[in-house]
């Protein structure tokens, strides 16, 4: 029969495997993998204290590796103020706020403030963490 479908023998067939080359190009060029310098911190969207990065591969990163510094301790008023020490990671809430320590100490004046991870402003009142921009 002269229109019979015949298969493909397994000599026919390419190599298994993924390629760009379109068919018949050949098996393209070869890459030399490269080594990946992540012994130091890096990037990571773990926020703080959310314990070791995973990436999508579920392979854990060296311990240490997160672009998270530490947390912040103190917080200067100013419009905007900073929080100490230089480099640290602001709280995300005003909750997040207790325990860091404002400076100074006494009501902050009208206007100044710090603004938090989320970008909410917070000021210092003389006593408490408030929410907004001092009155």
């Amino acid at each position: 029969m002269a229109d019979e479908w015949v298969l493909p023998q397994p000599t026919d067939l390419p190599d298994p495997g993924w390629s760009n080359n379109p068919p018949g190009a050949g098996t393209g060029v070869e890459v030399a993998p490269q080594e990946l310098n992540i012994s130091t911190p890096g990037w990571s969207n773990n926020p703080a204290g959310a314990g070791n990065p995973v990436d999508s591969s579920g392979i854990l990163a060296p311990p240490g590796w997160s672009n998270t510094g530490a947390a912040a301790t103190g917080a200067t008023a100013g419009a905007p103020g900073s929080f100490t020490p230089a480099g640290s990671v602001p709280p995300y809430t005003l909750s997040g706020m207790t325990g860091i320590t404002a400076t100074p100490a006494t009501a902050w004046t009208t206007g100044q403030y710090v603004a938090l991870r989320d970008g909410n402003p917070v000021s210092w009142n003389g006593t408490a963490w408030a929410a907004g921009k001092r009155p």
